[in-house]
């Protein structure tokens, strides 16, 4: 099954430190909205997943078969609401970077164009210091031809 997450809010530690933040999002599974998730600042506090019964067990048990035996071991009491909500922060840490970088690369891509070009390490992208426009894009082809491998500006701003 598909989860995604929408609506993120990162909740800052009263203490600065970025390890001890909390959060806020909204789980969808196959694009249907499930409930919300949200995991409390500073530790400590038991995460907290308000959904209907029957989506919480089948989110919990996507969850512990979706993160690495060696994970699983650190949380090992399936009863437990504090052990099930780690899980499922475990899970929801990939989407959650995902939707970072997907807002992150949007707000860039407001002002300049993102590219690759088939050269480049993988993760890494180029900048042209102009909106993504007609012009931009003959300016990206007229220099790099066939290597361009893709324009990320079109993508992002169908990701959020």
């Amino acid at each position: 099954m598909t989860y995604t997450i929408k609506n993120f809010k990162n909740i800052p530690s009263d203490y600065g430190d970025r390890r001890e933040d909390g959060y806020r999002c909204t789980i969808y599974r196959e694009g249907v909205r499930l409930g919300t998730f949200h995991m409390p600042t500073n530790g400590g506090v038991c995460p907290e997943i308000t959904m209907a019964d029957a989506d919480r067990t089948q989110l919990i048990a996507d969850a512990r078969d979706s993160v690495s035996d060696e994970d699983r071991t650190l949380v090992p009491r399936e009863t437990d609401p504090a052990s099930n909500g780690l899980i499922v922060a475990m899970m929801l840490e990939p989407l959650i970077e995902a939707y970072e970088q997907a807002k992150q690369m949007k707000r860039w891509c407001k002002k300049q164009t993102l590219f690759t070009v088939s050269t480049d390490e993988e993760g890494s992208f180029r900048i042209l210091k102009t909106p993504y426009g007609p012009r931009a894009h003959a300016q990206i082809l007229r220099t790099y031809g066939d290597q361009v491998t893709g324009i990320w500006n079109a993508a992002a701003q169908r990701v959020l």
